[in-house]
């Protein structure tokens, strides 16, 4: 799409359930499936479609992350971030081991070393250290009426505020 601006479909013989977050490592593409609690691993180079992971412990993978090593979920209604180590389709819950950490958890961004949360309903942006599973409270809700999308460019946040119908940095 960027070169051209040609749109195509590469994986639409595949049935996917409310596909909610993609992110790449640039040889695949991951998507959180919202309605199927499935994430799905496309191989750019052939369209081929697999899930990599069909937990009962994600309930509703929104938004999803990755370093290259692990993929990182943000699942609204179990308010919690799980950890998938790709290499072997591993799960474990990285934060959320207490329902005050967070409310309504949509968008999920990384430097590498934390993960950046934007919770809607609690109307603040979180930092959650890889390393540690330490949640904390970056910004916020001062600012914010209700972050959605979360991004970075390694230096800057860039966030999507649904409500209040901006982008802010």
């Amino acid at each position: 799409v960027i070169s051209s601006g040609v749109v195509t479909t590469i994986a639409g013989t595949e049935t996917f359930s409310s596909p909610a977050g993609i992110t790449t490592d640039g040889t695949n593409l991951y998507v959180s499936e919202y309605n199927g609690g499935k994430i799905r691993r496309i191989v750019i180079s052939s369209e081929e479609v697999s899930t990599l992971v069909d937990s009962t412990l994600i309930s509703k993978p929104f938004s999803i992350t990755t370093d290259n090593t692990n993929l990182y979920v943000a699942d609204y209604i179990n308010k919690k971030i799980f950890k998938i180590v790709i290499s072997s389709s591993q799960v474990s819950v990285l934060a959320g081991t207490t329902q005050q950490e967070f409310d309504g958890i949509y968008g999920i961004t990384t430097d590498g070393t934390n993960l950046y949360v934007a919770d809607y309903s609690a109307s603040k942006i979180l930092k959650v250290v890889i390393s540690s599973g330490q949640v904390s409270v970056l910004a916020g809700p001062t600012g914010f009426t209700g972050p959605f999308g979360i991004g970075t460019d390694g230096t800057n946040l860039y966030v999507a505020d649904y409500s209040a119908s901006k982008i802010l940095k």
